[in-house]
């Protein structure tokens, strides 16, 4: 970024306000989360911040599945439901 002139602190910006679309349908967009977190890890300063937070916020971390827990513990022999 630097060799191309690139204003970290305008582009930092403009990744915050420009975020926040991508936040309000943060599972359509995993793949961008996680060059986010990538970018997070070289950027410096603003930037980092700014993209470390965006991919946080765009995780989706998928909840686990109770349903076969507790279907499979209903089976249990001395398991009344």
């Amino acid at each position: 970024m630097i060799s191309r002139n690139v204003n970290q602190q305008l582009l930092a910006a403009w990744l915050q306000e420009f975020g926040q679309r991508w936040l309000a349908q943060p599972e359509v967009h995993q793949e961008l989360a996680r060059r986010l977190r990538r970018l997070a890890e070289v950027a410096p300063g603003e930037l980092a911040r700014v993209a470390r937070e965006l991919a946080e916020g765009l995780l989706v971390v998928p909840e686990p599945d109770n349903s076969v827990i507790t279907e499979s513990a209903l089976e249990q022999p001395g398991c009344h439901a």
